[in-house]
């Protein structure tokens, strides 16, 4: 506040003696805005659940994070971020970028849960010539597939378990281009696939196969040069019919929170959706292992209808 006021007085001193001296040229020195601080990468890995997905929260019995670089045995890792959480069987998967410090990229790497608490590292189950992250895990009748963010290469690539959940295999390039967090979805009988194109700008493309050819959308690029809402957060789950994406709200710097759309219309010409309450649905907290953001969420829906979700957090220290 001081220094504003002190910015006032210099800007309102310069342009009276710029009025008294009648200098045309003389133009006022506009105060500086302060710099945001850098943000750390800190990232870890937590969970959440909530009975419902506007109320998810921390567990007391096992507290956040359940999983961080620490717990990465080899390669040395500088952050762990981006998790995508998959039940299959009586076990929880969890696949997640780990940013390996030697090769200075990232790369997909798993842990295994019982309890969505206590998490068994098993290494490194994807890597490439370029980095990796964003993880997107799905599955498709009996067949397990990956969507990496792989914006390096050049094109977002489908990959194909050839033995859940340790071996995969590179099936084909889906689309030619530079997108960051591609996220796939089947609804409405066909495959969509929304991702940013950098700095902020929202594609949208579709077919009616998972493996193409994809068509964008006639709508796309749609909210460009919009930090709030144009780079996808994590797997968009469906809710009473309504397809519900999630976003990253970087109006504050990269990786602060995260926000819920619904999407109202989805159609082959149209696209309309709108920001689901709470707005942000999950924020940085101030303190701890997400003081400084997050900017991620993988949300699953358990038998009984409520939720657990797989969070990331960014720390100051």
């Amino acid at each position: 506040m001081l220094r504003d006021t002190v910015d006032i007085i210099k800007l309102s001193w310069i342009c009276g003696l710029c009025l008294a001296l009648q200098l045309s040229s003389c133009t006022p020195v506009q105060p500086t805005k302060p710099e945001r601080p850098r943000a750390p990468n800190n990232w870890s890995l937590g969970i959440l659940k909530g009975e419902r997905l506007e109320v998810l929260g921390e567990s007391a019995e096992c507290p956040n994070p359940v999983f961080s670089k620490h717990d990465v045995t080899t390669p040395e890792s500088i952050f762990v971020a981006d998790p995508f959480l998959v039940r299959e069987g009586k076990g929880w998967f969890l696949f997640f970028e780990l940013f390996n410090k030697e090769a200075n990229k990232g790369e997909i790497g798993l842990a295994l849960s019982d309890d969505l608490c206590s998490w068994r590292y098993q290494g490194v189950v994807l890597s490439e010539q370029f980095h990796l992250s964003f993880p997107f895990v799905f599955k498709v009748g009996q067949t397990y597939y990956m969507v990496p963010e792989s914006r390096q290469a050049g094109a977002i690539r489908l990959y194909r378990a050839t033995s859940f959940p340790r071996e995969w295999a590179f099936e084909r390039e889906l689309i030619v281009g530079s997108y960051s967090d591609p996220t796939p979805v089947f609804f409405n009988s066909r495959w969509w696939i929304f991702a940013n194109q950098s700095p902020y700008a929202l594609a949208i493309f579709s077919s009616p196969s998972l493996r193409g050819p994809f068509v964008q959308h006639p709508q796309s690029p749609l909210y460009i040069d919009d930090p709030s809402k144009a780079r996808p957060a994590g797997r968009p789950v469906v809710i009473d019919g309504q397809l519900v994406r999630f976003v990253q709200d970087n109006r504050e710097g990269y990786g602060k929170r995260v926000r819920a759309m619904k999407v109202n219309r989805l159609t082959d010409k149209h696209f309309v959706e709108q920001v689901r309450h709470p707005d942000p649905l999950i924020a940085e907290s101030g303190g701890g292992w997400n003081s400084f953001g997050m900017h991620h969420i993988a949300p699953v829906r358990l038998l009984d209808g409520s939720w657990v979700a797989a969070v990331d957090g960014n720390s100051k220290d």
